[in-house]
């Protein structure tokens, strides 16, 4: 298993536990981080918006989220339209990432 993808994991479940994100250095997997947390503007209501509000809220669970193909970001928006839980989002992206590693697992 890809080191980066191992340190990725590890952010996002000390993220989980602490909400605080410290992204591993020199990542691959995570990219830029913004540090911006307004979320004026934004409605949820197309997958863009919810990338964006996801990037903000939760930035270790957006790097799987990031990954993951577009129908997969699409139930997790619609899911997220439905209920407005982030926790269960947050643990269908860590599952959904998992499913996908496991079909592609190089």
């Amino acid at each position: 298993m890809q080191s980066g993808y191992l340190d990725a994991i590890k952010a996002d479940y000390r993220e989980f536990n602490s909400g605080i994100f410290e992204p591993p250095p020199e990542s691959t997997w995570v990219g830029t981080v913004s540090t911006d947390t307004s979320n004026a503007g934004l409605t949820y209501e197309n997958l863009q918006d919810f990338s964006l509000f996801l990037k903000k809220a939760s930035p270790g669970s957006f790097i799987f989220y990031n990954k993951l193909p577009d129908q997969y970001k699409d139930q997790l928006h619609q899911q997220y339209l439905k209920t407005g839980n982030l926790d269960e989002i947050k643990k269908d992206i860590f599952k959904y990432s998992s499913e996908i590693k496991k079909q592609n697992p190089n």
